[in-house]
């Protein structure tokens, strides 16, 4: 009974985190998807096209590059463009999470 539980309570949080994951990607991510993000210290916003690849979501960053969205499209596009300098900051020496 006891396992039954917890495999079930493991299934559970398995979908929960499955989910998210596909809350992070538009719905529709085919031909023409596209994402914005918006700054988090006022450097404003940028919208930027999303495509499938076999290993995953991308994102097109404005110099052209595609940069893999991990999570979140929108969180890449952040950290990798508007924010890039104060992601850098914030991730170096001694500000480790």
């Amino acid at each position: 009974m006891k396992q039954r539980l917890l495999t079930a309570t493991a299934l559970s949080i398995g979908a929960i985190g499955l989910l998210a994951a596909q809350a992070s990607v538009p719905a529709n991510a085919g031909p023409g998807a596209r994402v914005t993000a918006q700054s988090n210290y006022g450097n404003g916003s940028l919208t930027g096209a999303v495509r499938k690849t076999s290993f995953g979501y991308q994102v097109q960053l404005p110099s052209g590059f595609w940069e893999d969205c991990e999570r979140d499209c929108r969180e890449a596009l952040r950290r990798k463009h508007l924010d890039f300098w104060e992601t850098l900051n914030e991730e170096g020496p001694g500000n480790r999470r």
